[in-house]
């Protein structure tokens, strides 16, 4: 069985597969904040680890300059194809470089997890502050050790797709906090695998991390629906801002 790269298989059937994630509810709870916060809409909206950009096409009609940075360019290749009027950049998320500075950045559905080495985390918050302009808001989510323990330690997930059949084994080692996810993807023609490592970094790491890269937090919240950490969150929310030195 071939084992590829993460989301160079997945990339095919990703949008299929996540179509009951409501980008819309996610796109309205990030954008109110933003304009509540600066009493106007964002200019330029970059996202990191934008995928094939399906929460990103959401803030079309904010009118906006729009960037989507992603290491996949299999991801990519889907996006540019979907829409031709956002600038996507192949790149990782902790080393990359605009040319404009944005005042909205968003990082979303656990991107940040698949930093697994702590440094890299840094570097990202460190090149995020880099490009980001004055009197800006970067917004983005982890996943919570609630969501991997319920949700994806000792389960397997089958999801259909339209010619074949995703198998999705997880285990979670609470002690290095790493969730290991195996996909085999079946259809016809093949059966591919694909390996995910993902890392859980609790909210005081991740305040810590933001205190020594120059971020101040704004708010933490819960699952794309109130500014309040609830016991039971599964993607726990973060509104920060730069601070300059």
């Amino acid at each position: 069985m071939e084992n590829y790269k993460p989301y160079s298989v997945f990339s095919q059937y990703y949008d299929e597969i996540l179509n009951y994630v409501n980008y819309e509810r996610w796109k309205n709870f990030i954008l109110s904040e933003f304009v509540r916060q600066k009493s106007k809409n964002p200019s330029h909206i970059l996202d990191l680890g934008s995928g094939t950009g399906s929460l990103l096409r959401q803030f079309k009609d904010v009118n906006a300059k729009m960037t989507g940075i992603d290491s996949s360019q299999e991801m990519l290749n889907i996006a540019h194809k979907l829409s031709r009027d956002i600038n996507y950049i192949h790149a990782k998320i902790s080393d990359f470089f605009l040319n404009t500075k944005a005042d909205l950045a968003i990082s979303t559905h656990d991107v940040i997890n698949y930093l697994t080495d702590k440094n890299e985390l840094i570097q990202h918050f460190k090149c995020v502050h880099s490009n980001l302009s004055n009197d800006s808001l970067y917004f983005f989510d982890i996943t919570s050790e609630y969501n991997i323990i319920r949700n994806f330690h000792n389960r397997v997930i089958n999801n259909d797709f339209r010619d074949g059949n995703l198998q999705w084994s997880n285990e979670y080692n609470p002690e290095s906090h790493i969730l290991k996810s195996e996909l085999i993807f079946f259809t016809q023609e093949k059966k591919t695998k694909e390996t995910h490592f993902q890392k859980y970094y609790s909210p005081s790491e991740i305040f810590q991390i933001l205190k020594d890269t120059k971020f101040k937090v704004l708010k933490i919240g819960s699952d794309y629906q109130k500014w309040k950490l609830e016991k039971n969150t599964c993607l726990i929310n973060f509104l920060v801002q730069p601070v300059s030195d």
